[in-house]
């Protein structure tokens, strides 16, 4: 009987050591947890397919100002996006943002194009690998 019991414990113990290592998973493009159906996640260089088109965020140029610091210019981030629909020809669209101004709407592929959000914002001396950005883009139909 105390033979069982130790190996139960083991067991247990062993069960409860376990975790989930969820960093080497490719992120998921999915709608946002907004509630506006027409905002998507989307990771760089992770491609999204949608009803008729597909999009792929190639690059960003991100000089928004780092949190900590005080600057002249707040900054923008621009996305370089490519993106095509059916058999078209693909095209290649930049969507800026810039902290305290509207999104600029950019047309493409017969839909519109906002980027809405750019995470993780700046910080002063850190460098996010290229695949921790993360954009919050609307895509409406014309």
């Amino acid at each position: 009987m105390r033979l069982r019991e130790i190996a139960l414990l083991a067991l247990g113990s062993l069960a409860l050591s376990c975790t989930n290592d969820l960093t080497a998973v490719e992120p998921t493009v999915l709608p946002s947890q907004s509630l506006d159906p027409s905002v998507y996640q989307l990771n760089l260089d992770s491609p999204l397919s949608l009803d008729r088109i597909a999009v792929s965020w190639l690059d960003l140029s991100d000089s928004r100002c780092p949190s900590g610091l005080t600057c002249v210019w707040e900054g923008e981030a621009i996305a370089t996006i490519e993106t095509s629909r059916d058999s078209m020809a693909p095209e290649r669209i930049e969507l800026t943002l810039r902290p305290g101004t509207t999104p600029t709407a950019v047309t493409a592929v017969g839909h519109v194009f906002r980027l809405l959000k750019v995470a993780p914002y700046p910080v002063e001396g850190v460098t996010p690998a290229r695949g921790e950005y993360v954009a919050s883009i609307e895509i409406l139909p014309l």
